[in-house]
Order: C-alpha cells, then structure tokens, then sequence
C-alpha cells in the first residue's frame, strides 16, 4: 500500500495543521520585520542626509554673514591710530562705495558685533551688486542720507516673527526663525526687520567666542574693543521620522562648527 496514497484519503491531523499554521505566520513575521526595518533605515538615512545639508547650509550663510563684517584694523598693524579716521578705515576693507559720510556722521552707529550664548547681531556692509543687476534712478544726495542714518543689521539666534515684530502669516506666525536681517536706525537705535529666515526643524543655536585664549559666553566688540578671534556655532536641528505620535519625541541632530572672522585681511591690508 502506498502511504502518500493513504495520507491524502484520510488529510492531515491537527498537529500537522498547528504547525503549518504556526511556521507560515513566523515566515511572515519576519518578512514584515525585515520590510519595516529596511523601511527605518531608509527613513532614518533620508532624515540624517536632509539635516546635515540644512545645518551645512545654514552654517555657511553664517560664515558669508560674518565675512561681511566691516571690522576694524587691529591696534597693533596700525602705526598711527591718531592719524587714521573712520572713513580711511572703511577705505581700506572696501567700503568706499557705500559710505560716504565723515567720521562724525557715521559717530552715532559703531563697528560691531554684539550677542551671547543664544543670539547674535552684527553691524554687516551693504550687499554688493552682481554687476547684472538693474537699478532705479535714486538721488545721491537722499541715497547718502539714508546711508548715513541706517546701516545693514544681521540677526542670528532662535526667535519668531512675533518677537522681531515681523508681519508673517497667522499659520506661520510661531515657525521658529534663525536669521533676521533688517536696518538700524542711527539716532534711535531701533532696528527694522525686513527679511527673515524661517527653519521650522530648529530646536537650538548656541554661540561662544574666541578671544585668543579663551571661550566666553559673550561679546561686544564696543566695549571689548575689536572682534574675536573666532565664534562657535551649535546647532540642533529636529529630524523628521515619519511617526506622526505626539508621544514620539523627534530625534535630534546636532553639528558644532568654529567659523574664524575676517582679522587677518584686515591685517594684511594695514601691513601694505
């Protein structure tokens, strides 16, 4: 007699079925297992990838805000400090174009770069034209006014629309913002904001600056007398995930980078 023939006349018994039963559904659990866990770490690299190129991103925007400091020349490259005013300064980091007014004029609104742990502003020069760029007529005379009384102001820090009295839709009214750029005004002080840069994945920015020694928590290059050396930037950015559970607490991605200031072109101007 056959038992292959016999097996199937009679079927199978229900420990056979159990197992069949119990084997296909460990099969397909770990088919699902594999396709989520491919799926996490193709989300997981996607989100790592969009961080590190909006933190390198924001980071060299940055370093473009800090190169366009005016700056000034260090005491020890200068040979006669009495001898050089305001204006032959900014003659010599290129500001010729921009600013035509005399050292009283220009009295009221310093050189520098003031901020601490959480925030920075800087006192920036006027953005150059690419030379492919139309321009209206403007009147020298009412130009060299406005110049003279407002001057480029760069924040850096985490803040919203709300905080910097910025007009920004109701929905995006608490995105957080990182970067704010506005004028000062000279016999006020009061800055006007008229750009902004949202970075809704922010969660920190920290700064430090360099004396040449030692780090500190801030700066004021008014009171310091002239900038530092170098200033370190801590950002922390939110990492989406794809789980959407208020439970879930996004995973953070942090890069810390030391940007150098421009000291050394001044110097190298002074010793020529």
């Amino acid at each position: 007699m056959n038992p292959a023939r016999d097996r199937s006349r009679r079927g199978y018994t229900l420990l056979e079925l159990v197992l069949a039963a119990g084997i296909s559904t460990l099969v397909m659990a770990g088919i699902g297992s594999f396709i989520f866990l491919v799926y996490r770490i193709q989300a997981t690299t996607a989100g790592d990838v969009s961080a590190a190129g909006l933190s390198r991103n924001v980071l060299r925007q940055l370093e473009w805000d800090l190169q366009s400091i005016p700056g000034q020349l260090p005491e020890a490259a200068v040979a006669d400090p009495s001898t050089q005013d305001t204006s032959s300064l900014l003659q010599a980091v290129g500001e010729t174009d921009f600013l035509v007014a005399s050292e009283t004029e220009t009295a009221d609104i310093g050189i520098w770069l003031r901020g601490d742990t959480q925030s920075l502003e800087i006192l920036a020069e006027p953005p150059r034209r690419s030379g492919r760029q139309f321009v209206g007529d403007v009147d020298p005379e009412t130009f060299s006014e406005v110049q003279r009384m407002r001057r480029r102001v760069i924040r850096w820090g985490l803040t919203d629309s709300v905080t910097l009295a910025f007009a920004l839709p109701e929905e995006q009214a608490a995105t957080a913002i990182i970067r704010a750029e506005g004028l000062i005004d000279a016999l006020s002080g009061s800055i006007e904001y008229s750009e902004m840069l949202p970075v809704p994945e922010l969660l920190a920015l920290e700064f430090a600056y360099f004396d040449g020694s030692t780090w500190l928590e801030s700066w004021d290059s008014e009171s310091v007398g002239g900038l530092p050396r170098a200033i370190e930037a801590t950002l922390t950015l939110a990492i989406d995930t794809g789980n959407r559970s208020l439970e879930v607490a996004p995973r953070e991605f942090t890069v810390r980078r030391v940007l150098s200031l421009p000291t050394q072109r001044f110097t190298t101007l002074a010793v020529e």
